[in-house]
């Protein structure tokens, strides 16, 4: 009832301090846990942060329709996710094919099982397994990431604040989410200072992008199921389609992984104009 009552006073705190709870986990899970060193995929962040979420919901609104996840028109919401993350997709993966082919590096695409952290890591499983594991890995993540900063912060900063502003604050967020790749790998002795600032900055910039993207998804759709789609796709694909080259796995993953940010946020006004003639309703706020 405490929990309930705070949350409908004070939801733009409530949404702060669950946030701070799931950053807990994540730090525990990169530093000290490391699960991703043992099975691929970081268990303990994932999987406690989404039981968090859904605790969080089911104590005070008894359901997770309130923050997205419903069956109301999903089907249309998933294909708009599914076709805008393709298309940045392909022109994410088209660019950095360009790249490498101008540079003389014979670019190929390549189906390999890869997890993509900044500094390549060696672990307990491969093949068939690790192919599953980061399957139900990003299922579980996406809905853990949309659930917490789109379910949850655009629509209890939505109701203090307006929707832009609430979405350009969750996607911030969502980019610093992030560095906690770079950090271990400077903390490991596997990256520089300065190396490590730069990419830190640029997964804020990135993930902050695409994450204003999916915030926007979401809006539009009011279901969580447009942005957990164009997650999930964008991660899947990344696992399992490679760019490699005569010489390797290339340096450019970098230049991919922006196109396909900055793709997503300039097909918002196709998104806007879709959802309006399809006549989908707005996001509903927490109060």
């Amino acid at each position: 009832m405490q929990v309930k009552r705070f949350s409908e006073s004070y939801p733009v705190r409530a949404a702060f301090v669950l946030v701070l709870i799931a950053c807990v986990l994540r730090v525990l899970d990169t530093f000290v846990v490391r699960t991703d060193e043992l099975i691929g995929e970081q268990v303990l962040a994932k999987v406690g942060g989404l039981i968090l979420i859904i605790a969080y919901v089911w104590s005070v609104k008894g359901t997770l329709r309130c923050i997205g996840f419903h069956a109301a028109h999903w089907k249309t919401s998933v294909a708009l996710g599914l076709l805008i993350m393709a298309v940045g997709l392909v022109f994410g993966y088209g660019a950095e094919w360009l790249y490498l082919h101008l540079a003389g590096e014979e670019p190929r695409l390549l189906f390999a099982v890869q997890s993509h952290p900044v500094v390549p890591e060696d672990t307990a499983t491969s093949g068939v397994l690790l192919a599953l594991i980061l399957v139900l890995g990003n299922a579980i993540n996406s809905s853990m990431e949309e659930g917490l900063f789109r379910g949850i912060l655009i629509t209890h900063l939505g109701s203090r604040m307006s929707l832009v502003k609430a979405n350009l604050i969750q996607a911030a967020l969502f980019g610093a989410w992030h560095i906690t790749v770079p950090i271990r790998a400077y903390v490991d002795g596997q990256m520089g200072l300065f190396t490590a600032v730069a990419m830190s900055v640029v997964y804020i910039l990135v993930s902050g992008l695409v994450g204003f993207a999916w915030g926007y998804f979401y809006q539009k759709t009011d279901s969580l199921w447009a942005p957990w789609s164009a997650h999930a796709l964008n991660n899947t694909v990344m696992n399992f389609l490679q760019i490699t080259t005569a010489a390797g796995m290339p340096s450019t993953l970098g230049l991919r992984v922006t196109v396909i940010s900055l793709t997503a946020v300039g097909l918002l006004p196709l998104f806007r104009r879709a959802t309006a003639r399809l006549k989908t309703p707005q996001v509903v706020t927490w109060v």
